[in-house]
């Protein structure tokens, strides 16, 4: 996978970063004990396993908007924004988290499985 800063100055659509990243499907993942009790989103890779987001699954839809309009910048103001969120967190933008679970493992028939608690809310801190 291609390094952060390449991504944002690439200016590729939202279908070529989740191609890229090997992402074939958006899941739902149920919010019992994530993100307050709200629903998150998994991206879903060939492999089976995912990716956490640390943002509602409603909202998900509304990030593709939003990515289309960033990158429709220019590379100076996409740098200054980028820039603007790092200073706002020393450890930088953290919205996702790979787990190396399989996702139908993780949560069997939509519900967390007990046994798997890879959702906690910590690990996005």
């Amino acid at each position: 996978m291609r390094d952060f800063h390449s991504v944002i100055m690439s200016g590729d659509s939202w279908e070529e970063i989740l191609n890229a990243a090997d992402i074939v499907e958006v899941k739902e993942i149920p919010g019992r004990g994530f993100l307050g009790g709200r629903s998150g989103a998994a991206l879903i890779c060939k492999d089976g396993t995912f990716y956490q987001t640390r943002f509602p699954y409603n909202l998900y839809q509304q990030l593709a908007v939003d990515w289309g309009d960033f990158v429709n910048l220019n590379p100076e103001s996409r740098s200054a924004i980028i820039d603007a969120v790092r200073e706002s967190s020393a450890r930088g933008p953290n919205f996702v988290r790979k787990s190396g679970e399989h996702f139908d493992a993780v949560f069997a028939d939509g519900t967390l499985n007990s046994s798997n608690d890879v959702v906690g809310s910590s690990e996005f801190a």
